[in-house]
């Protein structure tokens, strides 16, 4: 139990916000819902610019773990494309898609989180073992990376072909007080 205590007094606390915010996305991806297309690209931005940052902070110690790295990335590319955003349809007008709900992004991102989390403590608790966990954290952030890479093309690809649906409330309102 103390070790528990101690390492969630050890964690910054704005590691905390981000697992609620993440949490709170996942919730709302449980129903279908409208939402606007730059809210849908948070997530995949803040976990691409993670992984980056991993890439750059974290110390390489020669072409192992950047081929790691690349690895990961290379193979979660082509997950990322097949498991991107499910889009019912889209309003243009307003910048709106509609999803349809599912619980993958609550449970892609409470796993993401995890593996991130877990390669962050396991390096505090285990330095000898530096070397190795330093790969295994490149590949979980190439993989990262790589999966938020495909499920970007893959919302822009099916964003361009998903139909236009019929105006919404308030696009709707607006076009009969326009004319």
């Amino acid at each position: 139990m103390t070790f528990f205590v101690q390492m969630l007094a050890h964690t910054p606390p704005y590691v905390f916000f981000l697992l609620a915010y993440l949490v709170w996305q996942g919730m709302l991806s449980l129903r279908p819902r409208q939402t606007p297309v730059w809210r849908m690209l948070i997530v995949p931005a803040a976990f691409t610019v993670t992984g980056l940052l991993l890439l750059l902070l974290r110390p390489s110690g020669g072409i192992l773990p950047m081929a790691a790295w690349l690895g990961g990335l290379g193979a979660f590319v082509p997950l990322g494309l097949v498991s991107g955003p499910r889009i019912v349809g889209v309003d243009r007008q307003t910048g709106r898609v509609m999803r349809a709900g599912s619980p993958v992004p609550l449970l892609r991102n409470l796993l993401v989180f995890a593996s991130q989390y877990a390669i962050a403590v396991a390096l505090v608790l285990h330095p000898q073992a530096q070397a190795n966990l330093t790969v295994v954290g490149h590949v979980v952030s190439g993989s990262c990376v790589g999966y938020f890479l495909g499920w970007t093309l893959a919302f822009w690809r099916r964003y361009r072909a998903a139909r236009d649906v019929a105006p919404t409330g308030l696009s709707y309102q607006r076009a009969e007080l326009e004319n």
